[in-house]
């Protein structure tokens, strides 16, 4: 048991998704595990669940007003005025910029003369560009964390140009660059300029070996009979998750089958008119859409219930076909939702998204389609051979997915 403390690590996540996301989840444990603090800065956002690490030595601050100057901070009930018209132009200008040297700044001084910070890590460029310079402010090392890929030539907008110029110029200097896997590796490198030396690759995946413990979560809330197969497809509802073809094809499938949608929003006032086409169009005989927050428990236990996994990609944008996003094209280790279904020993249904195409090619953990319309057929051959595929789904996480194998890196790097 480790009775001294190493120092603190301050986490810049400028998002409030963060319960969904296992590789900062349990990013924090190895942390604390390995004798330090960790203060995690992020929002919070009522469509998800709130994260709750029942750590003590973990910290969570939501929409603190000194910290990010890129991302979306409620503003305090004292700057809007009568009506509810905010003052947001004098509060991002004037106020933020004067709480955040004033006050944040030196809080941070003084937790750091209390307990030492050992480094700074900031979540794609809107994390980094404010984590960046408190980190040199109090002379201490500074990770980039890219989460998602970003690309000068698909910056459209001025402040998508301005963003991307900062993180390049900005994560040249971080002492190391996360990222997942090989292909987005080889991707950021090309695009920011980074010496590879700096790369550590940690997939977005959780903690612990895979197991197969089938469970009746989802049976349980939503009153599906133990004689249909349950297809999951988790995660955000997006055209670029294919959710709207894939519940087109499902409604189509064998009785024996019935797919669920679920998102861990509260409900589809996010990205609404699409989500609800979805919900409109799905037939409650073969798919349910349901919005439920859960925890990263909860969402095992959910993952458990199911029988197969879905986790198909879109990379190209709606209405156009001439240029993929690479975001998405190159999906490689950065799937949160096919990590959960490997770790829990689902087998998987893949399209041709590079990552996913090559762990299903080298561990026959599941298939890979080309079309939607084949997703019938391969779930029925999934099921002819259920065991085998489940065994290699196991094995397929664990030999790469894995998160501490890969973080443990990390770890040293900031024990040298």
């Amino acid at each position: 048991m480790i009775t001294k403390l190493r120092g603190r690590i301050g986490i810049f996540y400028p998002w409030g998704n963060l319960e969904t996301l296992p590789c900062l989840r349990d990013a924090a444990m190895l942390l604390v595990n390995s004798g330090y603090t960790v203060e995690f800065y992020t929002l919070h956002e009522d469509d998800f669940p709130l994260p709750d690490f029942r750590q003590e030595r973990i910290t969570v601050i939501t929409d603190h007003p000194g910290v990010f100057t890129q991302a979306g901070v409620k503003l305090p009930r004292w700057t809007f005025g009568r009506g509810g018209r905010p003052y947001s132009w004098f509060i991002t200008k004037c106020c933020r910029p004067l709480w955040r040297q004033f006050f944040f700044e030196r809080e941070l001084c003084r937790r750091h003369a209390a307990l030492p910070y050992k480094c700074f890590i900031g979540m794609d460029p809107e994390g980094l560009i404010d984590a960046a310079p408190l980190a040199k402010r109090l002379g201490i090392p500074f990770i980039f964390w890219s989460l998602e890929l970003r690309f000068a030539e698909d910056s459209l907008t001025k402040r998508q140009r301005t963003l991307k110029t900062q993180e390049i110029q900005i994560s040249r200097q971080a002492d190391i660059v996360i990222i997942q896997d090989k292909w987005r590796a080889k991707a950021i490198i090309e695009e920011n300029g980074f010496n590879p030396a700096k790369i550590m690759l940690v997939p977005n995946s959780p903690i612990g070996k895979a197991r197969r413990a089938p469970g009746n979560y989802i049976r349980e809330q939503l009153g599906i009979p133990p004689n249909r197969k349950i297809v999951l497809c988790a995660g955000t509802i997006r055209w670029w998750a294919m959710s709207q073809e894939i519940v087109e094809a499902a409604n189509s499938w064998p009785e024996n089958y019935i797919l669920v949608m679920h998102s861990r929003q509260r409900s589809y006032t996010y990205g609404s008119e699409y989500v609800k086409k979805i919900v409109e169009m799905a037939d409650p005989q073969h798919v349910i859409v349901t919005f439920h927050p859960t925890s990263s428990e909860e969402y095992r236990s959910l993952v458990d219930s199911a029988d197969i996994g879905l986790a198909l990609y879109n990379p190209f944008l709606p209405m156009s076909s001439a240029k993929p996003d690479r975001n998405l094209e190159f999906m490689g280790f950065s799937s949160g939702k096919l990590a959960a279904y490997l770790h829990c020993g689902l087998p998987v249904i893949v399209n041709q998204s590079t990552g996913p195409k090559e762990l299903i090619n080298e561990y026959h953990c599941g298939i890979c389609v080309t079309q939607l319309s084949e997703i019938s057929n391969a779930l029925g051959t999934i099921l002819k051979h259920y065991d085998e595929y489940s065994a290699n789904a196991c094995r397929c996480f664990n030999e790469r997915l894995e998160f501490s194998q890969y973080f443990i890196k990390v770890i040293k790097w900031l024990e040298e």
